[in-house]
């Protein structure tokens, strides 16, 4: 399903008059029970460039959060647009040559078109994502990408190559990469991954390596028990074979695929030093000598398409990093498309198999239901998701429960050397905020809306300049069920006198004269119906 964008602030203010007045999801009864039952849950910014959101203990990232349910757990699945997420992969150092860093974000923008292009089984597929955050993938770390060291430089990398993608037949290449080849690329069974000498690789310290271990440790990884000895191990094209004694001295040869004797040692030995662990690289020889097996590799990763270390040493030699692709994918060049060809986002599976989450925004997040009924827009504190039958539970922060109030509401006099008085009054709750007005003469008027902070807010009112009664009304949204109108009714007698009565009060009070027109609004009470009369500040 295609992801609907953040809303802009006009949009989200349409949202919200439509979610106050429409149907709202009431919170679960019972006090240990606290919040919505729903489907899955979504957390999205308010606004483009609404600041990020943050799933505890797992990572801060740019566009959405959704939990889901999934494999008996929760999933935690990042919706992201396409460039944000290629700036959240870390794959690279960011201090690398700005062509080697340019060629890795073409390759990661294209291996994750094509990921989210092809249906592969997959736990993070079976939750609803199209990839996931690892080295099964690559690596994503969100906002932590940009922030590692010289993080500007990896974000300059992807602006740079911003819709650029290997295409072959008008579709995302399978853009492999791994960290080294050893001096040369593995095949890949596509025309584009074919296997290339790769004298560049010789930068990473990895390109070529070799250690030792005790032929004894090997005897649990190759399922030699007693009686039997375990004599030699070695390495044919085809397998590793190794070759046991019975107790009668009989000695016979078994077997094992290159593949399993790599997973196998790489769980049971260990990370050599100077190695990420026992078999870097499926490339690799095995001998016995003596009580002793040596292993001699090449390269760390499948060596599949480019090499990065190949990639940067081609960078240190001037190479662009068109050239440097075309090098490791049979000469295709990258391709600009536009927005309209990409897709709006892609789903990263950050987190999998979670017994509950806790989601905080950096500023302002919507919180959705599955189908899209929303449980707040202006959202701020953290919030926690836990499994529940069918769905999850969603709970809110303590108070959010809370009714929007708007207190200590006053109207200041234009500051000195301004001509336009200040509204002064205290929300309990983020809203957007709208003032209305209607002067003497009928026309309206508005103070264009915007989003705040609970906490003081301060807007600017045009100065009243005609003679006769304003209408006022102070409008507060914060999502569903949670609005509130100040209707007022102010009277200018007087550019020295100003008379303030509420919308059905009774008779109007005099106040006392000032220099200039100045307005008073008044106190929201907790169930928006009891009004009572605010404080005017007043210039001496």
């Amino acid at each position: 399903m295609r992801v609907r964008p953040a809303p802009t602030a006009f949009a989200l203010l349409s949202a919200l008059a439509v979610a106050s007045a429409g149907p709202f999801l009431a919170p679960a009864a019972g006090e240990e029970e606290r919040g919505w039952l729903v489907d899955k849950v979504r957390f999205e910014p308010v606004a483009d460039g609404g600041g990020t959101v943050t799933a505890e203990s797992i990572g801060t990232y740019r566009g959405a959060v959704e939990v889901v349910p999934a494999g008996g757990g929760l999933a935690v699945i990042n919706d992201v647009s396409v460039e944000d997420y290629v700036k959240g992969v870390a794959e690279v150092p960011a201090q690398w040559p700005a062509a080697a860093q340019r060629a890795q974000a073409i390759a990661a923008r294209t291996y994750a078109l094509n990921q989210k292009a092809n249906s592969v089984d997959s736990a993070w597929r079976a939750a609803g994502a199209d990839i996931c955050p690892t080295q099964d993938c690559q690596v994503y770390l969100g906002v932590a990408s940009e922030q590692r060291p010289s993080g500007e430089n990896w974000v300059a990398a992807v602006n740079a190559t911003a819709g650029q993608v290997l295409l072959s037949g008008g579709n995302p290449i399978l853009a492999l990469y791994s960290s080294s080849n050893g001096g040369r690329s593995v095949s890949g069974g596509k025309p584009y991954l074919r296997a290339v000498n790769d004298p560049d690789d010789a930068r990473s310290a990895l390109n070529r390596w070799s250690h030792a271990v005790p032929l004894s440790a090997l005897v649990p990884l190759l399922g030699v028990a007693p009686p039997f000895t375990l004599i030699n191990v070695g390495r044919d094209t085809g397998a590793v074979m190794f070759t046991v004694k019975d107790p009668a001295g009989v000695l016979s040869q078994r077997s094992m695929a290159p593949e399993d004797f790599r997973s196998r040692a790489n769980g049971a030995l260990g990370a050599p030093a100077g190695l990420p662990s026992a078999l870097p690289s499926p490339r690799f020889t095995v001998r016995t000598s003596g009580d002793r097996v040596v292993f001699e590799g090449g390269g760390w990763g499948h060596g599949v398409g480019m090499s990065q270390h190949g990639a940067y040493g081609k960078a240190m030699r001037g190479m662009s990093a068109s050239d440097i692709l075309a090098t490791y994918y049979g000469g295709i060049r990258p391709t600009t498309l536009g927005p309209d060809k990409l897709p709006a986002t892609i789903r990263v599976a950050v987190a999998l198999g979670r017994g509950g989450v806790t989601v905080s925004p950096e500023r302002h997040f919507r919180v959705l239901s599955g189908s899209g009924e929303p449980l707040g827009h202006l959202e701020v504190g953290r919030w926690r998701v836990v499994p529940a039958k069918g769905g999850v539970r969603v709970v809110p922060p303590e108070g959010r429960e809370r009714p929007l109030a708007a207190e200590a509401a006053v109207v200041e006099p234009p500051p000195p050397g301004q001509d336009t008085p200040l509204l002064r009054f205290d929300l309990t709750a983020p809203a957007v905020v709208t003032v209305r007005y209607v002067t003497p003469t009928g026309v309206p008027g508005v103070v264009p809306p915007k989003v705040v902070d609970a906490g003081e807010v301060v807007e600017r009112l045009p100065r009243p300049s005609t003679r006769g009664d304003y209408r006022v009304l102070l409008e507060a949204d914060g999502g569903p069920g949670r609005f509130l109108a100040v209707p007022l009714l102010l009277r200018v007698d007087g550019p020295d006198r100003l008379v303030v009565r509420l919308a059905g009060a009774g008779p109007p009070e005099p106040a006392r004269p000032s220099r200039a027109p100045t307005l008073a609004l008044a106190t929201l009470l907790l169930s928006g119906t009891a009004l009572g009369l605010a404080r005017v500040r007043r210039s001496a």
